[in-house]
């Protein structure tokens, strides 16, 4: 009987020393998002480990499902040479090219339709009065698009959107859908730019072109937007990281501006050129892609938003946009 005891006091101090190894913050012991994951970033000076699309803090805990890396094979399929999207059993070809002078008489002559949604049209803008009410539309808080007479005076055809201040991000854009931009793909794009407002910047930021991936959480991307100075930076979405000028050259007010420019696409080591009236004003290397694996695939154009701290309203008309993966199309 004393022998049984003691083997069973031996077994249970053998038992506490077991769990007290894999609780007592030694080595082999961190949690499976510090041990196992494909990559990390910093959000609000804190480490994200990202393992399978799903983001965990450094003890482990769950935080939230980024993105689906099984979502392109789901989803895309390739024929003959060209990536189709496939949505509820119908194709949709995808494409790296869009070009709109928006000489059109209503804004609906420039949205795509099911009979010609390859036709390269825009599919959708945020403040469609039938989806009134709905995430990310904005025509309850009285912002508008419409396609309008050149402010200037000239004959001509144009974009103008209004984004009101109402103490929320705030957008009035176009947007278009099937593009397919992946890791080590090239953007290239130019439009022409007037600006309303004195106040660009406004208390936060306003931003004029977004390309995304809209079926990532929270749509991450890289964008251009508004800084100190009014002057234009690259700034990726979700990634905290901004790319500013050097010496800020200032985004002039109610004139029209020529943007033109180019984004090597990467998650690590990407490239970032911009013009702004054929100078020069922007030449720098980073992260341009938030998530490795991922891809772009949504290009958003107008005012693609005004910060939740800004003051005034803000109108950005835009005109002959064009948007490539060629730099044929533009340089």
């Amino acid at each position: 009987m004393w022998k049984l005891l003691c083997s069973i006091i031996l077994l249970l101090l053998l038992s506490i020393v077991i769990i007290d190894y894999f609780h007592d913050g030694s080595e082999g012991t961190e949690p499976a998002s510090q041990t196992e994951h494909d990559f990390t970033f910093e959000n609000d000076g804190e480490t994200v480990y990202v393992s399978n699309g799903k983001a965990y803090d450094k003890n482990g805990k769950h935080l939230a499902d980024l993105y689906d890396p099984n979502h392109f094979n789901e989803h895309y399929v390739e024929e003959d040479g060209t990536l189709y999207l496939v949505h509820d059993g119908t194709r949709y070809a995808t494409t790296t090219e869009l070009t709109t002078d928006f000489e059109y008489d209503a804004l609906a002559d420039i949205m795509a339709s099911e009979e010609r949604w390859e036709q390269y049209m825009w599919n959708s803008y945020t403040t469609n009065p039938e989806f009134s009410g709905k995430k990310d539309n904005y025509h309850d808080v009285g912002n508008t698009i419409e396609l309008a007479q050149d402010p200037t005076g000239r004959e001509n055809r144009v974009l103008k959107t209004t984004a009101k201040a109402t103490g929320k991000v705030s957008k009035a854009s176009v947007k278009r859908e099937l593009f397919y931009f992946p890791e080590g793909s090239e953007i290239y794009f130019e439009g022409w730019f007037y600006i309303e407002g004195e106040d660009i910047y406004d208390g936060g930021g306003t931003t004029i072109l977004d390309i995304e991936s809209n079926w990532a959480l929270g749509s991450p991307g890289i964008r251009l937007i508004f800084k100190d100075g009014d002057a234009l930076a690259y700034e990726v979405k979700g990634m905290q990281k901004t790319y500013r000028q050097e010496s800020p050259v200032e985004f002039p007010s109610k004139e029209w501006v020529h943007v033109k420019g180019r984004i090597l696409v990467s998650s690590d080591n990407g490239e970032m050129q911009l013009w702004q009236n054929d100078q020069l004003v922007l030449d720098t290397e980073g992260q341009t892609l938030p998530y490795p694996g991922t891809f772009l695939n949504t290009v958003e154009v107008g005012t693609t938003a005004i910060s939740k701290y800004a003051k005034n309203d803000q109108t950005i008309y835009v005109d002959d946009f064009t948007i490539s993966g060629s730099p044929s199309e533009i340089f």
